[in-house]
């Protein structure tokens, strides 16, 4: 299978399975996180990423479901190696819908810009 191309600069492409199911919760300081863990065969890497009821659904469709129990399998990742998740790409276009991370939050962060200046 071919893998993708990048879509950043300094990134790589895996293709990698949900060693951990994903599920959201409180972090310690009431701040709500999605965590669960993508095994890219020679390394692992978390989510841990501040979320809101969008980015839970984009993330859910990336594996073509409609809860986030149910997410599980193989999905293309674009990542930086301990630095973050940069896109989701399921295997084919029957299967999901791309979920690019790094847009979704640039585009986060300057709402909230927005919101407070």
């Amino acid at each position: 299978m071919k893998l993708p191309e990048c879509k950043y600069k300094q990134t790589q492409m895996d293709l990698a399975t949900l060693k951990d199911k994903p599920d959201v919760g409180f972090e310690d300081h009431g701040v709500f996180v999605m965590f669960g863990t993508f095994d890219y065969g020679y390394a692992c890497q978390g989510l841990g990423y501040c979320v809101d009821h969008k980015f839970i659904q984009k993330f859910i469709r990336a594996f073509g479901v409609s809860k986030l129990s149910e997410c599980d399998g193989a999905i293309f990742v674009e990542h930086t190696n301990g630095l973050g998740i940069a896109r989701l790409i399921p295997l084919g276009i029957h299967h999901g819908e791309e979920f690019d991370i790094a847009k979704f939050t640039k585009n986060k962060r300057f709402e909230l810009k927005k919101k407070d200046g």
